[in-house]
C-alpha cells in the first residue's frame, strides 16, 4: 500500500484506496433474475409510481417512441 501511495504521488491512502478482498469470495444474489427483476419492481413502486411504470416499460422492452408520449419526470 505504501509503494502504492508513493507512485502515484498521494500524501495519505484513505480507506477507499484499499483493495476489499473477501476471502470467502463474492458474494452471490440470492434468486434468479425473476425474483431480482420482482424485488426492483417493488422497490421503485415503493419509491413512486412513475418509477414502477417506467421500469415495467423497459422490463418489457419498450422502445423510445413509448416513452416520449407517456412519461413526464
Amino acid at each position: 500500500m505504501e509503494r502504492r501511495r508513493a507512485e502515484n504521488g498521494l500524501d495519505r491512502l484513505m480507506a477507499w484506496d484499499e483493495p476489499m478482498i473477501d476471502p470467502q469470495g463474492n458474494p452471490k444474489p440470492i434468486g434468479g433474475r425473476a425474483v431480482l427483476e420482482g424485488a426492483a419492481a417493488e422497490m421503485f413502486a415503493a419509491m413512486d409510481p412513475r418509477l414502477a411504470a417506467f421500469y415495467e416499460a423497459m422490463r418489457k422492452g419498450a422502445d423510445s417512441g413509448e416513452f416520449a408520449h407517456g412519461f413526464r419526470f
